[in-house]
């Protein structure tokens, strides 16, 4: 018995009987029954449907934004588009890849958009994607890496000082003309420079006031300013012939939930 077909025909029906909010979970369901049950479709059926489908994968698109709709899809549909023989199944692949990719870096969920862009052609849009990724997702001596790769130093620039990765910084920051932080990069490196040369009996020679004179040496140059003491100030006299009178505090309001948002995810 063709069990997968039958049970790609009843959730086909199930889709037509439902108009309730649960219809767009089983449009889901039902392009993963389908798509599962590949080798049993007959010819009758997916022609039957074909009207259907363009109609169904409408829905699916207007909720990718809501949740991890956007990943759900990009995992279901492909195999569905495959199962019912599209001739534009590949084209329709490729746009849903990209659309996926746009929404969850719309949402910040840059390390789902990554996962999807590394099964992507290597072209210069989804390098860029994946460099963009990687630095918002912390990783920023790959994302580096890739923005070199694309000529893009002021991005890499910017990676290699987040990162800290002050030595690859300094020598890109030589490379570009002009740059703002190359005076204080190279200030940097010549404290460094300065520091390296330290006397090894230092910290025994010193004297307390004088390592007090480099501490605060190091904080001007850093531009920071300690701040001063704040002056004590006397405990106010308490009257003798009048008591404190406790005011009773207002009980606590609950925090009021917000209005949960009606868009539902696919499962």
């Amino acid at each position: 018995m063709l069990f997968g077909l039958a049970n790609s025909v009843h959730a086909i029906g199930a889709i037509e009987r439902d108009h309730s909010p649960e219809r767009l979970n089983k449009i889901a369901s039902m392009a993963q029954t389908v798509a599962g049950a590949r080798e049993e479709l007959p010819a009758w059926l997916i022609v039957e449907i074909a009207p259907c489908v363009d109609g169904w994968l409408a829905e699916l698109d207007r909720s990718m934004e809501v949740g991890d709709n956007a990943v759900t899809a990009y995992s279901i549909l492909p195999p569905f588009f495959d199962a019912l023989g599209m001739p534009d199944a590949q084209a329709r692949k490729d746009r849903l890849a990209q659309r996926a990719v746009r929404i969850l870096m719309k949402l910040k969920k840059h390390a789902k958009a990554l996962e999807i862009l590394k099964g992507l052609p290597a072209t210069e849009a989804n390098r860029k994607a994946i460099a963009e990724c990687n630095e918002e997702s912390g990783d920023f001596a790959r994302a580096a890496e890739e923005y070199l790769a694309l000529g893009e130093k002021e991005r890499a620039l910017r990676c290699f000082r987040s990162a800290p990765d002050f030595a690859n910084a300094l020598a890109l920051v030589r490379q570009l003309e002009s740059h703002p932080a190359r005076e204080s990069l190279e200030w940097l490196a010549e404290l460094e420079s300065l520091l390296g040369r330290r006397p090894q009996n230092f910290n025994r020679v010193m004297t307390a006031p004088e390592k007090k004179v480099l501490e605060a040496t190091l904080e001007r140059g850093l531009g920071v300013q300690r701040k001063k003491p704040a002056a004590k100030r006397a405990a106010p006299k308490q009257a003798a012939a009048k008591k404190a009178v406790a005011k009773k505090s207002a009980p606590k309001a609950f925090t009021k939930r917000p209005p949960r948002r009606s868009g539902k995810e696919f499962f």
